[in-house]
């Protein structure tokens, strides 16, 4: 029987491979959110404008799939830089998240992205829809 923590780390390898590969060009190069770098797509992270420390509607928000509460993203690329030593960037974040989905929306998406309980299933849904 998978874990809880298995499943969710196998569903977050999903997730994140489909969003860096999601919005990568033909030729397989992707641009940072928050400071525009170019790179391949295995080269950068999957951000999170809500901190996924915030819970699982966080940490898998990603605008789309049955387990979605927000038409909106709140996982995009974003370089290691940006996402690792620089705490996600989360001003230039938040204006990336105003322009692409307009103003509000990201202290929308910051009160709605609350903790959700999730099952094994939950998991692997996300991890199943990800990877198809």
């Amino acid at each position: 029987m998978t874990t809880i923590s298995a499943a969710k780390k196998k569903a977050w390898k999903a997730c994140s491979r489909y969003i860096r590969q999601k919005h990568a060009d033909s030729n397989g190069y992707a641009s940072c959110v928050t400071c525009g770098a170019t790179k391949r797509w295995q080269e950068l992270d999957a951000g999170h404008f809500v901190p996924k420390s915030r819970g699982n509607r966080a940490y898998f928000e990603i605008g789309e799939g049955p387990w979605s509460v927000m038409p909106y993203s709140n996982v995009w690329p974003q370089c290691k830089g940006c996402n690792g030593p620089k705490g996600g960037e989360l001003i230039l974040y938040a204006a990336f998240i105003r322009e692409r989905y307009g103003d509000g929306v990201d202290a929308e998406m910051v009160e709605k992205l609350r903790s959700a309980t999730y099952r094994v299933q939950d998991y692997e849904m996300i991890r199943e829809y990800c990877e198809a």
